[in-house]
């Protein structure tokens, strides 16, 4: 692409470049001339004769001004001189008479040939008629054309590699299709949607995706040939053309996160047919840069999810899926040092099973597996919002109470006890626990805190179990 770019430039330059002329006596297309020191035609080319319908020695030995109307007789005989005199002359506009007795307007380039001794010899002209300016305009029109088209490729390359930059939360759908409805060329973008936004698509999107899908069932679309492009898309609401063609281009893009692993790009565009095989060729690389932006997208999420799932491994509790010893010490140390520098108040509660060793032996591990899995989901369903509640060890769980003193601690603590004592688990029925409290406080440690409870937990337990103590 940047080839062609580069050669279209070349040509364009060349054609308007007016100090540059043909010299080429033999050209069937050109008109070129030469003369000498009086005006007298010495040769011409084909190609002059053919323009002007005249024979060979219909011209030669005459003098130039003979085929110019009056007015461009007086303008030769200003800057022929100049053209002897300085070797050059650009642009000189003239009115030549054809034979038929047609006037066409042309603009005549020259340069002088001199000897060794800076003798004048000859000269040599091009005259340029109209056809080759509108040539050359056109030519650079057609480069501007074809730059604008290569800054809008561009742009959408930029953006749809860009949002591998954006937060991995961001909405990869609709910035997608915002990427491809931004550029003028590009009347309507339609990208099939995830499931989830189906129902938000309007009734036009959704018919232009289903018109799609029927067309490519009947009008294969393979791997290997993924773009169709159809002239005139009746189905669609389009503008008036200005001058271009309507086209429709559908593009089949891999896409495992899809049902059938292809999603539909359906690109309604504005263009000259010249430029249909470009817009080919380059909506071909955006499929695939959006192809490889969605296989790094899903490789991302699974890696997030993976990611997810190994830190609540690391943090849960495998039989409880409460939060496990480690996470409970995390937990602990931040309220720890939250006291130390805002004196945030904290109370533990540290609770057993009551009998859970013998009722293990009687009904089985799994029956106590079970216990310990529903009294987890009887203390979370129960704490505060701030609590955290945990599994400390066997048939032992630390609740931390955030923001929460001694005697609130207490309240809550008794408040648990009457939940396990009313709650009938699965293969046992009823059962009781014992409970230690404790709260942080100035000059004491972690550790004993815990010892603080633990201690109020075993006076709790020789003392008749299923109660509370601080």
């Amino acid at each position: 692409m940047i080839k062609k770019r580069k050669l279209l430039m070349e040509n364009a330059i060349n054609m308007i470049n007016t100090r540059e002329h043909s010299m080429d006596l033999q050209s069937t297309k050109k008109m070129v001339q030469s003369l000498n020191k009086e005006g007298i035609i010495i040769d011409v080319s084909p190609g002059w004769l053919f323009m002007t319908g005249y024979a060979r020695e219909e011209v030669i030995g005459h003098f130039f001004g003979e085929f110019l109307v009056d007015e461009s007789l007086s303008k030769t005989k200003t800057e022929f001189p100049h053209l002897k005199d300085y070797g050059f002359v650009n642009n000189v506009c003239l009115k030549l008479k054809r034979k038929d007795g047609v006037v066409i307007e042309v603009a005549l380039n020259g340069t002088s040939k001199y000897s060794d001794d800076g003798e004048f010899q000859r000269t040599f002209c091009e005259l340029r008629t109209l056809d080759y300016y509108m040539h050359s305009v056109n030519a650079v029109t057609q480069l501007l054309i074809y730059e604008k088209f290569l800054k809008m490729i561009m742009y959408i390359e930029a953006n749809i590699s860009a949002l591998l930059l954006e937060n991995e939360d961001y909405d990869y759908y609709n910035n997608l299709s915002a990427i491809l409805n931004e550029p003028p060329e590009i009347l309507q973008a339609v990208l099939e949607p995830n499931s989830d936004k189906s129902e938000t698509l309007d009734e036009n999107k959704k018919s232009i995706i289903e018109y799609a899908k029927e067309y490519i069932t009947k009008n294969t679309l393979t791997e290997e040939n993924k773009i169709l492009i159809i002239e005139k898309s009746g189905y669609l609401n389009l503008p008036i053309s200005t001058g271009n063609e309507d086209y429709t281009m559908i593009i089949k893009i891999n896409d495992d996160t899809m049902p059938n692993k292809e999603r539909l790009l359906i690109i309604d565009f504005n263009s000259s047919k010249h430029l249909l095989k470009e817009w080919r060729e380059s909506f071909i690389n955006i499929s695939k840069l959006i192809e490889s932006v969605i296989q790094w997208l899903k490789i991302n999420l699974e890696n997030k999810n993976l990611m997810i799932e190994l830190k609540k491994l690391s943090e849960t509790d495998n039989l409880t899926t409460i939060y496990n010893r480690m996470m409970l010490d995390k937990i602990l140390l931040n309220q720890k040092k939250s006291y130390d520098l805002y004196k945030e108040k904290c109370s533990i509660i540290i609770l057993d099973i009551d009998h859970f060793k013998r009722m293990n032996d009687t009904y089985g591990h799994n029956v106590g597996d079970k216990v310990l899995y529903e009294i987890a989901n009887l203390l979370k369903s129960n704490i505060g919002k701030t609590d955290v509640v945990g599994r400390w060890g066997g048939e032992e769980f630390l609740i931390i109470c955030k923001h929460t003193d001694l005697c609130k601690a207490i309240l809550l603590a008794q408040y648990l006890r009457k939940k396990i004592e009313g709650y009938s688990f699965t293969g046992v029925g009823n059962l009781t626990a014992s409970f230690g409290v404790s709260e942080f406080c100035d000059g004491i440690t972690i550790e004993q805190v815990i010892d603080k409870a633990d201690k109020a937990l075993y006076e709790a337990k020789t003392g008749g179990r299923n109660r509370v103590n601080n």
